[in-house]
Formats: structure tokens, sequence, C-alpha cells
């Protein structure tokens, strides 16, 4: 009798470390899953390379270097031509619903545009025209944040909202370096 009185309750903890186990590890699944579709690498052809793409590692490569080779001016109308890729790519990635690249993407492109800020105003003698194509392009690609921020459906856009402000602020800045 004393032997049953025992073997229920260390039947139920089994089967109740049984049940936590296989959630876990379903869990985990869906979660590898999920990782495994974000990071997939697409082969295609006849259209832009997007970071989806196989090939896409290399452009990486090739853009590294032409911005370690740049200087000055040079760089940073490099960095605004890349932003504005950046920009064009995530785009098209949140058309194809590929929301976590799009919104890596999005960040990556505003990031060329503060680093070429940062670049531009730490020399002395930086021209007014690189200073103006600077401008006007942080200011296209905020306003462009602002709008892509509302076509996020699954993620939150937190990311993009501070890059927003951090822009804005860098605007007046500017605005206030080239007059």
């Amino acid at each position: 009798m004393e032997k049953k009185r025992f073997i229920i309750p260390i039947l139920s903890i089994l089967f109740g470390i049984l049940i936590f186990t296989l959630s876990l590890i379903s869990y985990s699944n869906k979660q590898y899953v999920e990782s495994e579709r974000l990071s997939s690498k697409k082969l295609y052809f006849g259209e832009k390379l997007l970071p989806n793409h196989i090939f896409y590692p290399f452009l990486m490569v090739v853009d590294k270097a032409l911005i370690s080779i740049s200087t000055g001016e040079s760089r940073v109308f490099l960095r605004i031509r890349m932003a504005q890729d950046r920009m064009i790519s995530a785009k098209k990635l949140l058309e194809k619903d590929e929301e976590y690249l799009a919104l890596s993407t999005l960040t990556k492109s505003q990031k060329y545009l503060i680093l070429a800020s940062n670049e531009l105003f730490s020399q002395e003698d930086f021209s007014d025209e690189t200073a103006n194509a600077l401008y006007v392009s942080l200011k296209d690609n905020t306003e462009n944040l602002i709008k892509i921020e509302k076509m996020f459906k699954k993620l939150p856009t937190s990311p993009i909202a501070d890059l927003i402000v951090e822009s804005q602020t860098l605007l007046v800045i500017i605005e206030n370096k080239i007059r």
C-alpha cells in the first residue's frame, strides 16, 4: 500500500518534467526554424542584389575596401551613395515581407550617413558642396525612415525611432555648421 502512495506522486513529477522538457524542445525548434529562415540566403538573377542574396557578402567586402582606400570628401560621398543603396534595398526587402533584414538594412543606411557626418565635420576644411549634399541626403533618408517605420507589421520599430531622433538632431547641427 505504501509503495502505491509514492509511485503516483513520482510518476506525476516525471510526467510534469517530461511535458516541460518537450515544450522547451518544441519552442527552441520553432525559434531555430525562424532564425534559419531569416539567415537563409537565396540565389536569384536579374534583380538588385539584396542582403538575402548569396553573393551579398562579397559586395560588402568591395564596399569596405572602397571605404578603406577613399579619403576625405570622396569617402563622405561614398558613404552617402551606400546609404542610399541600403535605403532602396530595405524598401525592397519590406516588399518581400522580410522585416528582420529590412530593419537591419535600414539602420545601416542611416548609420552610414551619421558616420559621414562625423567624418566630414572632423575635418576643418570641408567644402560647402559636400556639407550641403550630406544635409540633403540625411534629410531625405530621415524622411524615408519616418515613412517606412509605419510599414513594419511584425517588429517593434524602436531602433528606427531612435535613429530618427538622432538624425533630426544631427540635421540641426549640420544646418548650423553650413550657414
